[in-house]
């Protein structure tokens, strides 16, 4: 029996359309009497359910000899609280299957719990306790501060994580926080003690700047659950306020190369800033981005591992933040690759010589509109993602709309709007790996690099 399919036969066949757009579930919002607005995502058959705090506390506010405070303060709030200290605390939340999670990020500070919607109750009370009443024992804060030196010892070994860390100071004007390590450094770490946490809990932790979010099979008495337990938590008298915006300059290139003698492969990275939600260029952007190298069939991987052999993967992705976004491609390959690669990889983000194509944009669409449904099948996915929305100033219809924006996308746009915000002559490029070998190669590329740190202070 033949194998061959005949012509005629194959036009037969049902052609694979669009995804249909997947529509962020809608919610519910109110304010609790203490201040606490409130939104709740009903997900039926949902029986996990994720209940997040969003506080509106950036990194930016702490002082700058305690950074690491914020995350510090997260982290350690559900080890034991005034009313359950130490394991008594641990042990009430893991008999009931609650599971915390906490956070400090550069635009806002989250703690959370997921629980099975008959012990949300129980888990509502510890979260309530852990939010108002943290013990910050000083056994557990030295604990903390201990790790935290341990995770910048494994930074300190390992190439890449080096060279992502050194990103940060490249992009990011050095005033910004965001230029800056999430949990501190060496310094600021060791200022860092129980008195220190209890100061900045004290002075930011409040009700009236922050915001809870329910995911999940929600029981019929939510509302009154919330009221019982996060509605205890008493606002302080002042609270948190968001800094000022960040301006969305362009700056000329600067060229790193991060230190590790003897490193055999090269981390490599170019970045710059780019606008965030709300701006007419955004969907075009990132749907560029993806054709560009944010799915594994898009032209970095196809180039650049696929055709040249250069490196295992390469790929890129515009991230919009609260007040800018940014953009980064990322590569990894061998020594004797960085010259060819980097050069390559250059020339393929200037897209004003090579427009991108109808398949390109019609591929990178198809894959933004269809990932949404897997991205976003939990409780807790949606959970996280309303919590993005709430840290970015940004109420949840807007995925809807953003969606709808992407279909719109043409080749002509995305290459548009890449050309306007990706220059190659204003990219960030960050090399980690072996200075000796890497800058005479930069050098020949006509790159000239400076020799720095992980942290983005120069060598030598």
């Amino acid at each position: 029996m033949s194998n061959v399919i005949s012509a005629s036969a194959a036009n037969r066949r049902p052609k694979i359309g669009r995804p249909a757009l997947w529509h962020f579930p809608s919610h519910q919002e109110w304010q609790l009497d203490n201040g606490l607005r409130v939104w709740t995502f009903d997900l039926p058959g949902q029986a996990v359910l994720s209940a997040d705090v969003i506080l509106d506390i950036a990194l930016a506010v702490e002082p700058r000899e305690l950074e690491g405070v914020a995350s510090l303060s997260a982290d350690i709030a559900d080890e034991g609280t005034l009313q359950h200290p130490g394991e008594e605390f641990i042990e009430k939340a893991e008999s009931a299957g609650v599971q915390f999670t906490a956070q400090a990020a550069y635009q806002s500070t989250r703690l959370g719990v997921d629980v099975s919607v008959d012990r949300l109750e129980t888990a509502l009370t510890l979260l309530s306790e852990a939010l108002q009443y943290p013990r910050y024992d000083p056994v557990d804060v030295a604990r903390h501060v201990a790790d935290e030196f341990t995770n910048l010892a494994d930074m300190a070994s390992n190439p890449f994580a080096k060279t992502a860390n050194a990103l940060r100071a490249a992009l990011f004007p050095s005033s910004w926080r965001e230029s800056r390590r999430p949990a501190g450094d060496q310094q600021t770490l060791a200022r860092i003690d129980a008195a220190a946490l209890h100061t900045f809990h004290d002075s930011y932790y409040s009700p009236e700047c922050a915001t809870l979010i329910v995911a999940g099979q929600l029981p019929e008495n939510v509302a009154t659950l919330l009221q019982r337990t996060l509605g205890s938590w008493e606002p302080l008298p002042s609270h948190a306020l968001r800094t000022s915006s960040l301006p969305l300059a362009t700056s000329p290139r600067n060229v790193w190369v991060v230190d590790h003698p003897g490193a055999v492969q090269n981390a490599v990275y170019v970045s710059c800033l780019t606008p965030t939600r709300g701006h007419a260029d955004l969907e075009s952007l990132q749907i560029g981005a993806i054709a560009m190298g944010g799915s594994f069939l898009s032209r970095l991987n196809a180039v650049l591992r696929e055709e040249r052999g250069y490196t295992y993967g390469a790929g890129c992705s515009v991230v919009p933040l609260r007040h800018i976004g940014n953009f980064t491609a990322h590569a990894r390959c061998r020594n004797d690759a960085l010259q060819p690669l980097l050069a390559e990889l250059l020339e393929l983000l200037c897209v004003s010589t090579q427009p991108f194509t109808s398949a390109e944009i019609d591929n990178a669409i198809d894959y933004a509109i269809g990932v949404a449904p897997l991205a976003y099948d939990t409780a807790e996915a949606i959970a996280t993602q309303a919590g993005g929305f709430v840290a970015a100033g940004m109420e949840p219809e807007w995925f809807d709309l953003h969606q709808e924006a992407c279909l719109r996308v043409t080749p002509a746009t995305a290459t548009a709007a890449f050309t306007r915000w990706i220059n190659p002559d204003q990219l960030q490029i960050v090399v980690g790996g072996d200075a000796a070998s890497l800058v005479p190669k930069l050098d020949a590329l006509g790159l000239h690099p400076n020799v720095v740190d992980a942290f983005g202070q120069l060598i030598g």
